[in-house]
């Protein structure tokens, strides 16, 4: 990811940079980010002193899944094994508070096992616990391919199949939308940044499209 980025908006990162330097800020690598481990001391002796929700420059070194909700630093992270039809105990039944996935319905969809898995995060949901979704949002106008083969999802078709697993679906968010995305694109979405599966071909075209238009869901377990 930070290489994409690098790529697609060099001129942004050097202005971030020189910012920093002028104010004296010392901002996360990409790499601390990944692993936190490598924080350096003096980083984490200051976060202790900084609330989580505080506007302070240091907590961008909180961005990272490895937190630790209680103490706001940086906790031991269980890894698990989501490999279906076999593995699909990605947690002890009823033992999550919270289930996020991003961009996967699609890919689940191309395998056969979109139920499964929706299943499986339904069991390793606790009552009350929270699934959020988000994927690239196909054209409501253009039938559901079983198979997603553009990469796209229609909202709709999402939304049933977590309520096929028991969900309830709570509400939408528009703040993944983008309203450029045609959705017809000759490769699908990885025609689009950051993929570019054109390459070269059409290049200013679809950056100047962005990336996909995408629905952001929640549902709760009841």
């Amino acid at each position: 990811m930070s290489r994409i980025i690098k790529r697609l908006y060099p001129e942004t990162i050097k202005k971030t940079a020189t910012r920093c330097r002028q104010r004296k800020l010392r901002i996360p690598t990409f790499k601390e980010l990944r692993h936190p481990e490598l924080i350096p001391p003096s980083v984490t002796a200051k976060l202790k002193g900084v609330g989580l929700w505080d506007v302070n420059p240091v907590n961008l070194f909180r961005i990272t899944w490895k937190n630790d909700v209680k103490s706001g630093l940086y906790g031991k992270v269980k890894i698990t094994v989501l490999a279906p039809p076999d593995k699909t105990a990605i947690a002890p039944a009823g033992s999550a508070d919270m289930v996020l996935t991003f961009r996967n319905i699609h890919n689940w969809m191309a395998a056969g096992t979109a139920d499964q898995v929706f299943a499986a995060m339904f069991a390793a949901l606790k009552p009350g616990g929270v699934l959020g979704v988000v994927e690239h949002r196909g054209n409501p106008a253009v039938p559901q391919d079983p198979k997603a083969k553009s990469g796209y999802v229609n909202q709709d078709y999402a939304i049933r199949l977590a309520e096929k697993a028991g969900f309830k679906f709570v509400e939408g968010s528009e703040i993944n939308a983008n309203p450029r995305d045609t959705k017809d694109h000759p490769k699908g979405v990885w025609t689009l940044p950051p993929t570019f599966a054109l390459e070269d071909e059409d290049r200013a075209k679809y950056l100047a499209i962005g990336e996909s238009d995408r629905f952001t869901l929640k549902f709760v377990k009841p």
